[in-house]
């Protein structure tokens, strides 16, 4: 599969989600260049210097797109799958670039996709910090969607009685409570994170007469 390639500076377009990325992320030329030739779909890769395109960038892991729009500063993208490069060539940006596409779940199971993210929310309940910047406020904003993917619209409704965090609390309370034995998950984890933590007395017992 041949695609357009654009390299984003310091910057990544997840598959399922829309991006809008401006100079210096993108080069002015590429965009200019994108929008006379009415590009539909290309391929995004995450690079640290212009210097790496076109020739040190093989068997990377980029993003196909598609083009939503192109302005002369700004270029709008939804991601749609993941993509292996396998060669680059050109003399400037846009590149072209032959890929490899990976067939991943479109959309993904819900059941994986929970099991998941609840590996992660466990992780920072008990006290993970990512390495990510801002990241507690980036994870606030993800409440709404939270909401969104769960409550029907009056469920939406109530859910203005009180503030979000705590809204998405009480619909997890809920949930719950149609499922015994369930929620107490994360304090199970919780305990087995403890034990793995303490040292082990066992050669010391061994030692007693």
């Amino acid at each position: 599969m041949t695609l357009p390639l654009v390299g984003l500076l310091c910057e990544t377009v997840l598959p399922g989600e829309e991006r809008t990325v401006e100079p210096p992320v993108v080069e002015e030329t590429a965009l200019a260049a994108l929008a006379s030739a009415g590009v539909s779909r290309l391929a995004v890769l995450t690079i640290t210097s212009a210097l790496e395109l076109p020739a040190l960038v093989t068997a990377r892991w980029g993003t196909e797109c598609e083009v939503l729009s192109v302005a002369p500063k700004a270029l709008q993208l939804r991601g749609v799958r993941r993509v292996r490069l396998l060669e680059a060539r050109g003399a400037k940006c846009p590149y072209e670039g032959d890929f490899e596409a990976v067939e991943d779940p479109s959309p993904p199971l819900a059941g994986d996709v929970v099991r998941a993210a609840h590996s992660l929310f466990a992780a920072l309940e008990l006290g993970a910090v990512p390495e990510a910047r801002e990241w507690q406020e980036r994870l606030c904003e993800v409440v709404p969607g939270l909401l969104r993917a769960v409550c029907p619209p009056e469920g939406l409704r109530e859910s203005l009685r009180l503030p979000p965090h705590e809204a998405v609390r009480k619909i997890a309370q809920e949930l719950a409570a149609r499922t015994p034995g369930e929620p107490a998950s994360c304090d199970v984890e919780r305990a087995l994170r403890e034990l793995t933590t303490k040292p082990d007395l066992r050669p010391k017992l061994k030692q007693r007469p």
